[in-house]
């Protein structure tokens, strides 16, 4: 693990690891590992790497800098695989909301039924959140998907999924546009700040889709998550 100042009050903690779900996992951990043994800090996880945020008025950086190290030495032999969680989500793959299938198809040589089909059987991992608040990176995909849009659309509804390369994105939000190539959409509102544990799902946990009809997406009730 290497670290290294992110501006003035953040440190980036590199794991220099291929995106895997195990070394996903890790990073996961370690972040907990730092929450509860370093105070007055925020921890952000990404793909391969963890922020650490600080106020410099009343954390030295250095002595971050070498507290971490320490936990990483002392705990890295320790780290290991969770439980497994799998939570199943629904997802409408209407051509409506699936506006891109087409294009995944003719990239990849698979009829839309067939990418639908691979789709809905895999369990996708939970990476991080990122891009924006509460869009969760979700992979890996043993199919390939073309990268992202040559012109990014301006705008999009909440609960679209996107697929590029062997990740998929989850768009949690209205108006927020981007050029991940739309496979369906889901009715699930992932973010509800009025329950304890806000987000539907964490880092480190498994989603697998199941399908849903349009009247069933514009039908379904929020209360049974």
């Amino acid at each position: 693990m290497k670290i290294t100042y992110y501006g003035e009050e953040c440190l980036y903690c590199d794991f220099e690891n291929e995106i895997t779900e195990h070394n996903s996992l890790l990073i996961i951990q370690f972040s907990e590992i730092i929450k509860h043994n370093i105070l007055n800090v925020t921890i952000n996880c990404g793909l391969t790497a963890i922020l650490v945020l600080f106020d410099l008025s009343s954390s030295d950086p250095d002595c971050l800098i070498k507290q971490i190290q320490k936990l990483y030495t002392d705990n890295k032999l320790l780290l290991s695989d969770r439980e497994k969680v799998i939570k199943r989500v629904p997802i409408c793959y209407d051509p409506e909301f699936g506006l891109d299938q087409q294009r995944i198809s003719e990239f990849t040589g698979l009829s839309v039924d067939e990418l639908i089909q691979h789709h809905q059987q895999t369990e996708f991992f939970v990476y991080c959140y990122g891009g924006w608040p509460a869009a969760p990176r979700l992979g890996q995909t043993k199919v390939i998907a073309p990268g992202k849009l040559p012109i990014p659309r301006a705008s999009s509804q909440p609960g679209l999924i996107g697929w590029c390369g062997q990740l998929n994105n989850w768009n949690p939000n209205r108006g927020i546009g981007g050029g991940w190539n739309l496979i369906g959409r889901s009715p699930l509102r992932i973010l509800n700040d009025k329950k304890e544990q806000p987000f539907f799902f964490s880092p480190g946990d498994y989603i697998k889709f199941y399908p849903i009809t349009k009247d069933e997406f514009f039908n379904f009730n929020q209360d049974c998550y």
